[in-house]
């Protein structure tokens, strides 16, 4: 390295700006120890996120001395001789709180922890058993200017508080309730509306009925994404609300609704970009109602759907240009090829089991894993069902031979699953597995089954890959239906994301 270049990687102003990049803390604690100028800059980065976890006493001290570096606090503990170093996190935008219970006290320290930090830009508030936001906490967000999302799970609301939340959350971009009870009444409140909301997420909400969180998600006129839990859905209702909110792009559903009344829904949107439809009865019917949404969907979710065919998946693969991720149960190996090309040549995301027949040829293994290859921006990639009782389902060979080695270029590809597949061929997978380590550079996560002694090679992966065992995983696909990874990972309806269209305002 020329010295020049050197001293240039002194420069705190150059370093500054490669410290935001650094993601994982083993790459901030490395850049710690090369020289005394690189630590007093990247030091800061190690404390963007903190966590004051419930049986661990914090060190008080050096969390007062840091406080104004954290960004993102996670508080599952609340002590009294914390109030110093929670009113030093001058800079935080991020704030959860999780507990099982707060008593007046605590919500009051909250309360003043709000009022007392203006860059706040998202709550978070976890409930392991049902927990009552008193109307003062309310009013304090209320005060929170640029609060933009609020999160909760298990929050009750009486007919006193209900309306303070409702008035905190007029000007927010993001609202979830997972589990929420609201007071039982004859109607929404009139007069009410949300000007700014864009997000909304209504899941297993107790109290009010569903037509009754239909006319709350007409008061958005702004919104673009609705994820809704509920048993059922009065399709008629919701067609004729859904003009209300004409930049209505996203659908999240989980509900009870067969193929016809679903097929009406996917009508009544002028234009769809993410659809998640798990466990509903996606079939023939509103398959014709999306095709007229192939131009425009970017992402959709139709895993669990018994209706789904094969067939289905492999036309909107090969006829969707802007799709950018697909969850769905199964695609056939043999519809797969030159004659029927995938045109979504930008896709991130990909988790279908890949089936093929007990006699297909090594050629059409490798003609597979070809039409993988040119996928070049994937960073999800699950190739394989998570349902155990389709183990027995002929499935691709997971081995060099038959393709892998085909995948050289996937230079972005953070996450892979094999799940079952793994052990098929014994040694000759771990082979294939030392060969995806070293030809994915960014693979973060492993995921598989691990049989036998195969336990002692995928504990020894390098450093900056996670092993993680499908099984242990497995009781969280039946419990959570949705795959959230693409959400969470490479979705641009993230809080972060809207935070920062709000900092560019």
């Amino acid at each position: 390295m020329s010295s020049a270049m050197s001293k240039a990687l002194e420069l705190p102003e150059i370093l500054l700006r490669v410290g935001p990049s650094l993601v994982k803390k083993t790459d901030i604690v490395a850049c710690l120890s090369v020289c005394r100028t690189w630590k007093a800059v990247f030091e800061p980065f190690l404390w963007r996120e903190f966590r004051v976890l419930p049986d661990i006493p914090p060190p008080l001290a050096l969390m007062e001395l840091n406080a104004e570096h954290i960004r993102k606090l996670t508080v599952e503990r609340i002590d009294a001789d914390m109030e110093t170093f929670r009113m030093n996190c001058t800079r935080l935008v991020d704030l959860s709180m999780s507990a099982d219970n707060l008593d007046a006290d605590s919500w009051e320290m909250f309360a003043n922890m709000i009022r007392n930090h203006a860059s706040l830009r998202r709550i978070f508030i976890h409930c392991r058993s049902p927990l009552t936001p008193p109307k003062h906490f309310l009013q304090a967000l209320k005060s929170c200017q640029r609060l933009a999302v609020f999160e909760t799970d298990y929050c009750h609301y009486d007919e006193e508080t209900f309306p303070y939340y409702l008035d905190a959350c007029a000007g927010l971009w993001r609202l979830s309730a997972e589990g929420d009870r609201f007071p039982i009444q004859k109607s929404f409140p009139t007069g009410v509306i949300f000007p700014e909301m864009r997000y909304m997420e209504l899941c297993d909400c107790r109290g009010m009925t569903i037509e009754q969180q239909l006319e709350w998600i007409s008061t958005c006129p702004k919104l673009i994404s609705i994820r809704l839990e509920c048993s059922n859905i009065p399709v008629s209702l919701f067609c004729e609300k859904i003009p209300s909110c004409p930049n209505l792009t996203d659908l999240h559903f989980l509900v009870e609704i067969n193929d016809g009344p679903l097929s009406l829904i996917i009508d009544a949107l002028p234009r769809i970009e993410k659809l998640t439809l798990t466990m509903t009865g996606f079939g023939t019917r509103s398959m014709n109602s999306l095709r007229r949404h192939f131009a425009t969907l970017r992402d959709i979710n139709i895993q669990y759907c018994t209706s789904a065919t094969p067939a289905m998946v492999q036309e909107i693969l090969a006829s969707c240009p802007k799709l950018q991720g697909i969850c769905a149960d199964y695609i056939n190996a043999d519809a797969i090829g030159p004659s029927q090309p995938w045109v979504c040549t930008h896709l991130q995301m990909f988790d279908v089991h890949i089936q093929v027949r007990n006699s297909a040829s090594l050629h059409t293994h490798r003609t597979v894993y070809q039409q993988l290859s040119l996928l070049h921006d994937l960073q999800y990639l699950s190739i394989c069902s998570p349902n155990p009782s389709d183990l027995n389902i002929p499935h691709l060979r997971f081995t060099l031979e038959y393709g892998v080695e085909l995948l050289t270029h996937f230079s972005k590809l953070t996450y892979f699953s094999c799940k079952w597949i793994l052990g098929a061929k014994g040694s000759r997978d771990m082979e294939t597995v030392q060969w995806i380590m070293t030809h994915w550079p960014r693979l973060e996560t492993f995921e598989a089954v691990p049989v036998g002694n195969q336990w002692i090679f995928l504990e020894s992966l390098p450093a900056r890959v996670q092993f993680e065992d499908f099984n242990a995983h497995l009781e969280d696909y039946h419990d959570s239906p949705y795959n959230s990874d693409y959400d969470e990972s490479f979705g641009d309806d993230n809080w972060q994301s809207m935070t920062r269209s709000l900092d560019d305002m």
